[in-house]
């Protein structure tokens, strides 16, 4: 079982309910921002988009952080995720079973 902070990750005996591992600097941005596949559960934190294959949590968002590239992006993951943070924006993570692929939906560019 896992535990969601802001800045912390901790994975949580279900039985015990004892503390098994903490993974300081990766959190999640809000209750939404988490979604289970069975491909492995994806989130994001102020820092990164992840996904973890049960075992560790992967960056897989580098590539978009400081983006400049494509004119409607053109902030960057990093600078839109601050700008949603501090206008109380919610930042959303979704599944798409149909096509198998996961959205991070985030306001915060424009």
């Amino acid at each position: 079982m896992y535990v969601f902070g802001r800045e912390n990750l901790y994975r949580v005996n279900p039985d015990s309910l004892f503390i098994e591992n903490v993974m300081n600097g990766i959190g999640i941005l809000n209750q939404n921002s988490v979604v289970v596949t069975d491909f492995g559960m994806f989130f994001c934190d102020a820092n990164n988009m992840y996904h973890h294959d049960g075992s560790v949590p992967k960056p897989i968002g580098n590539t978009v952080l400081y983006n400049q590239s494509n004119s409607e992006w053109s902030i960057g993951y990093k600078k839109a995720i601050d700008k949603a943070i501090k206008e109380g924006i919610t930042t959303k993570v979704q599944f798409d079973a149909k096509n198998n692929v996961v959205y991070f939906i985030l306001k915060g560019y424009s």
